[in-house]
């Protein structure tokens, strides 16, 4: 898949770089970069504060959730640290709703008429699919591709399984760094298990 999207796409020099809080000059008007890590390693938003207007990209969409995905068990920027992308989505969600921008203008789909309300809605839909792994993983340990099966059960198609399984990934990624999970490897395979609670001392 990842060859595949190679060939969409052509080479381009990058002539600039932008930090967040860059303040660009657009149309008479101001417009901050705010970092929203989560969809992308390097997702951006660009907010107009007096027009209350942002740029979303695919970190809001209006009709569907963005695709929150692990594809490889390297970090995309190389470094060493464990890359965590539905732990920064969930944390940019937060960051964008102190923005308080009434319209949003994503990369494709309806504008945002209530992004607060959106990332409410966004965030309530992880929060249930994290919970509904766990509860697949009291069944037992588990593969990734398994719990993928039970979370998306009408998901055919080859690209669909290659999403489903990345943005598995992501969620028990996120599971394990809240110590609600954890990996273990038997006949060479990577299963993932509940993580019994800590009994509770009697004071």
């Amino acid at each position: 898949m990842r060859q595949r999207f190679r060939t969409l796409t052509l080479p381009f020099q990058v002539t600039s770089h932008v930090d967040e809080g860059t303040t660009l000059q657009v149309g008479g008007q101001t417009w901050s970069v705010v970092f929203t890590p989560g969809h992308a390693v390097g997702h951006i938003c660009v907010y107009c504060p007096a027009l209350r207007l942002a740029f979303t990209g695919d970190h809001l969409l209006q009709r569907i959730t963005p695709n929150i995905s692990i594809h490889s068990d390297r970090h995309p920027l190389g470094v060493q640290e464990r890359y965590n992308p539905l732990c920064d989505y969930l944390l940019s969600l937060e960051k964008t709703r102190t923005l308080g921008f009434t319209l949003g203008l994503p990369s494709h789909g309806p504008l945002l008429t209530d992004p607060q309300g959106r990332i409410d809605e966004l965030l309530a839909h992880h929060d249930a699919r994290l919970h509904m792994m766990l509860d697949a993983l009291g069944q037992g340990p588990q593969t990734a591709y398994a719990i993928a099966q039970q979370t998306f059960p009408n998901r055919h198609d080859p690209f669909d399984h290659w999403l489903m399984l990345g943005e598995t990934l992501a969620h028990l990624e996120l599971l394990e760094a809240r110590q609600q999970i954890e990996r273990v490897r038997d006949n060479g395979h990577v299963l993932f298990r509940r993580v019994a609670p800590m009994p509770v001392s009697a004071s």
